[in-house]
């Protein structure tokens, strides 16, 4: 299922979209997935997470997409999920150069290794909601900042 509508950044087709899939049975899984974009430019970075423990009934409890400046109403305790994704040019490194201290680093995937060449890459962070309300994930910076999109889900359930 598609978690949030597609967000264009930058040039080249480079798309920030979420996808979910609750997997109540592991035996019925296949052994692997493939994921395919028939758009141009290919500079795709992917991050695949596995989650523990969600709510299956109500997994998904606050959205927000493409909007670094605002937190968004979260159930207290949930599990906030930030993508952040950019696009890079040569010289410019995968990793970011600041995290926001609202988030713990998950992973930072790009569509290249090195540091040659226009790509994009992804941050993901996690933060627990306090008080009803996720933080905004926008301190999140790299060295050039072409062309960020945030995004960023709640969900609920007991993690492992």
């Amino acid at each position: 299922m598609m978690l949030n509508d597609p967000v264009s950044i930058g040039g080249g087709n480079r798309i920030n979209a979420t996808l979910g899939h609750a997997v109540t049975d592991v035996a019925s899984e296949p052994s692997t997935y493939t994921f395919q974009y028939n758009g141009t430019g290919l500079r795709n970075a992917v991050v695949l997470l596995v989650l523990r423990g969600v709510d299956l009934a109500n997994p998904i409890v606050g959205t927000l997409s493409a909007n670094p400046t605002d937190g968004f109403a979260a159930p207290t305790g949930s599990l906030i999920l930030a993508q952040v994704a950019n696009e890079l040019t040569a010289g410019n490194s995968n990793t970011p150069t600041v995290t926001d201290p609202d988030y713990s680093t998950l992973t930072v995937q790009g569509s290249a290794t090195g540091t040659s060449g226009t790509r994009t890459a992804v941050w993901v962070g996690t933060a627990t909601a306090a008080a009803d309300f996720a933080p905004s994930a926008g301190d999140t910076t790299w060295s050039a900042n072409a062309a960020r999109t945030f995004w960023y889900v709640a969900i609920q359930g007991a993690y492992s």
